[in-house]
């Protein structure tokens, strides 16, 4: 919520255009739906180190809240103009944690019915979306740039 409220007073801070964070949040969306395409699930851990070294970042925090969220969540933030517009995109935020959280609580539960290819099927499918996603942060980005 912080960074979807306060992006645009940090994109002033830092001197940033809302277009060229658009292009930059835009190509690390694209990266992780390069990852998610390409990501081979069934890949065993190569590296044996103790989990407990690692334990002190929560697992899902990385994933679910990388730079290309925080980066799409500032866009977004920077684009809301009317209360109207706050209201909305702060019940989809919630909307999409609440859904993230679920899907996570149910993760072995999901993971019994649809399989491992289902899983393997939905992370590219995913991908696929999420790629179009940034394709559109950043085709928007430099349209904006050109046009002033």
């Amino acid at each position: 919520m912080i960074v979807l409220y306060f992006g645009k007073y940090i994109f002033e801070l830092f001197g940033i255009t809302l277009d060229a964070f658009r292009i930059g949040a835009g190509a690390l969306l694209f990266l992780t739906a390069v990852d998610l395409v390409q990501k081979d699930i069934n890949t065993e851990i190569t590296c044996k180190t103790d989990i407990s070294k690692h334990a002190v970042v929560p697992l899902a925090i990385p994933v679910t809240v990388g730079p290309g969220t925080v980066g799409a969540l500032m866009v977004m933030g920077a684009d809301m103009k009317t209360i109207s517009d706050v209201t909305f995109g702060s019940v989809a935020l919630l909307g999409a944690v609440v859904s993230v959280g679920v899907m996570l609580y149910l993760s072995g539960h999901i993971e019994k019915m649809v399989g491992r290819n289902g899983l393997v099927v939905m992370s590219k499918v995913t991908g696929l979306i999420l790629s179009a996603l940034s394709a559109q942060i950043i085709f928007t980005g430099i349209k904006n740039f050109l046009q002033s």
